[in-house]
């Protein structure tokens, strides 16, 4: 047997090489094989989630007498948790926003409407995210496929005993990260309560919300007042769905009304600005609004006179979500569903809603996954059918100063008479709770997974996301210019846009430049004016990316990585690049390690020397893809040809 092996031995020494190449391949490839088979023969042991997490979760009763949807802030280092709810109990709707400092044994009912706070005295123990070291495994199981990549979750779910032996508990966490997905346990007064978490991401994007307000300084406890259970506390709620941006038209039955407005909505801060323009009873309107339900104000505002009416503002919130009690249609593809991207999976709901003053009918569309608005149906006796329907919708605010009042408006007065009944598109337009974890959510499963390999191989080159909007600032080394710009970016047909401010050379500018890299021009236009300048455009195009000849120069973290979102990983690149005429430039660009997502980049040139731009408030998107369309008053420009003029380069459009 000795003798046979060895001679095997030989005999792999004498393969030639491309046979010795295979044959090592085979040996890693088995060597993987018996590795992975050995991770997944181990047991699954007890484990603590994550210190610091941020989500979702859906709380439901045996007794369906109650329902909420939370979004919660979990600190267990400084164990701290924030509730923010909504939901159904007996058959009444309520939300609730609620600190709980179990170091403290105290909790706070904030109110940011009123600016009022209740302070109460908390009996509940800390009870960090973990699955206790007596708890016994039911089992291990994929959820979705485990065929693929990205397709399923590895999971694991244990069974025991309430610490204060009231019941049972079942609680299912992710193998890897040991992030919950599920929990129920039994209860008294409710039986048993199920728990579903969603949309978990690790860290606290705002640690501030932790701490109590500061109109909760003054805040005592009443003597005598019973210390609050906390399960009760999920008899009231309140929740904040993500941040959107987009577009939208409203219409109505009667044909009075036709509108097209852009949107920002924030269900956290619970506002949302609309820039509108059209026609009502044939009386065409131009509509800039900025709606601030906490602090219960509305601000009409006037950019082009600087001027701001502030009112009082009476209309409840609606997060833009599918109700609970929602009754299904219909499932629908809109376009075609045989080649990818032709075609969008929908979901149409109907259902009754509770207003200040009667019932409202609604009919609502929106994707099967992201649960993204489409369209939205709306009735009341008084009003008929309106219709409001979304587009160019991205996740997250293209500009969140649209959200904050403008300076002008500091001074504005409130104007007291009767509040202002606003029927905004968002009031028409109902909550929209997400039913399904969404794919982000199985892509930062694997990227966890993946992490720790990730990390030990060497960056490689990269390219930013085709379709990117955002703001960016621009200086130059010589401290002649500096410039602050919004851009479009679409590398797919070699566009790009400009709205910019900025001063060069002690005199302050302003510049709405549309680059059309493919024909080789550029408009300069003025939408005051309604003029158009038509110039060639003697630039190539660069998208966003780093070159494949590129030399890496460090990766390093900007912010910390001692907590989990204190900090994000980058990386930095230097090379040069051939111009036309021969010239060539220098390059210093930084981008994040996940997404390729610009940060920073210095460029120079003989000509312009060294030019840093700073990159910010980036979305994945386009928001208003007509922006990189030239406006109808530019279809007569005449390219502009002047000998004493030289060709408008990309910089020079600073």
């Amino acid at each position: 047997m000795r003798k046979s092996v060895s001679a095997g031995a030989a005999e792999c020494l004498q393969l030639p090489l491309h046979e010795k190449q295979e044959s090592e391949k085979m040996r890693q490839l088995v060597v993987l094989a018996c590795f992975l088979a050995g991770c997944l023969a181990q047991k699954p042991h007890p484990c603590e989630s994550p210190p610091l997490l941020s989500g979702a979760l859906t709380m439901s009763t045996q007794s369906e007498k109650l329902w909420t949807y939370t979004r919660y802030i979990y600190d267990a280092v400084g164990q701290r948790i924030r509730l923010f709810e909504m939901g159904m109990y007996n058959n009444k709707s309520f939300t609730y926003d609620v600190l709980l400092l179990f170091r403290e044994a105290a909790m706070y009912e904030i109110s940011y409407h009123n600016h009022t706070c209740k302070k109460k005295p908390l009996k509940a123990d800390f009870q960090p995210m973990a699955i206790p070291k007596d708890a016994n495994l039911l089992g291990q199981a994929v959820l979705g496929s485990s065929s693929a990549p990205g397709e399923g979750l590895l999971v694991n779910t244990w069974m025991g005993d309430l610490p204060d032996k009231s019941g049972k508990y079942v609680c299912t966490v992710t193998e890897f990260g040991c992030i919950p997905v599920s929990t129920s346990y039994q209860t008294k007064e409710f039986g048993w309560v199920a728990v579903s978490y969603f949309n978990n991401v690790v860290g606290i994007e705002d640690p501030a919300v932790l701490n109590p307000p500061d109109f909760c300084a003054d805040a005592e406890t009443k003597s005598g007042e019973e210390p609050t259970d906390f399960h009760s506390l999920f008899l009231k709620k309140n929740s904040s769905p993500p941040m959107m941006s987009g577009g939208l038209s409203v219409s109505t039955q009667n044909e009075k009304l036709l509108v097209f407005a852009r949107y920002s909505y924030d269900a956290m801060g619970k506002r949302i600005r609309i820039k509108e323009l059209g026609s009502y009873h044939n009386d065409t309107f131009h509509l800039d609004v900025l709606l601030l339900y906490r602090q219960g104000v509305m601000y009409k505002i006037n950019d082009k006179n600087r001027t701001c009416l502030k009112k009082r503002l009476i209309e409840d919130f609606h997060p833009l979500a599918i109700p609970q009690d929602a009754d299904l249609v219909s499932q629908a593809t809109l376009g075609s569903s045989s080649v990818p991207g032709e075609g969008i999976l929908v979901n149409t709901w109907t259902g009754d809603l509770q207003m200040r003053k009667g019932t409202a009918k609604y009919v609502s569309s929106v994707t099967e996954f992201g649960c993204i608005p489409v369209s939205t149906l709306f009735t009341t006796d008084r009003k008929g059918w309106v219709v409001a329907s979304f587009f160019n919708n991205i996740i997250g605010l293209a500009d969140p100063q649209d959200l904050t009042p403008p300076a002008f408006c500091k001074n504005s007065q409130l104007e007291e008479e009767e509040g202002e009944h606003l029927m905004t598109y968002f009031g028409l337009s109902m909550p929209l709770l997400q039913r399904k974890v969404s794919g982000n959510m199985r892509a930062l499963i694997l990227l966890a997974c993946l992490s720790a390999c990730c990390l030990a191989q060497r960056p490689q080159p990269c390219s930013s996301p085709r379709l990117l909007t955002g703001r960016l600032s621009v200086t130059s080394q010589n401290g002649k210019l500096l410039a602050f710009a919004k851009f479009n970016y679409d590398a797919l047909r070699q566009r790009i846009r400009f709205r910019e401010v900025g001063s060069y050379q002690n005199k302050t500018f302003h510049v709405d430049a549309l680059l059309l890299f493919q024909q080789g021009v550029l408009y300069k236009i003025n939408y005051r004016n309604h003029t158009c300048c038509k110039k060639r455009l003697n630039t190539d195009f660069h998208p966003l990316a780093i070159p494949k000849n590129a030399s890496l120069l460090g990766q390093a973290v900007l912010g910390s990585s001692s907590g989990p979102g204190q900090g994000v990983l980058v990386n930095t690149w230097t090379g040069d690049l051939q111009m036309k005429k021969g010239k060539e430039a220098k390059y210093l660009s930084t981008v994040t390690e996940y997404g390729c997502i610009p940060i920073s980049t210095l460029f120079h040139t003989d000509q312009s020397g060294w030019v840093v731009t700073s990159f910010f408030n980036n979305v994945i998107g386009l928001p208003d893809p007509q922006s990189l369309i030239p406006p109808s008053f530019c279809e007569d420009a005449q390219l502009q040809e002047e000998d004493e003029e030289e060709p408008e380069a990309f910089f020079s459009v600073f």
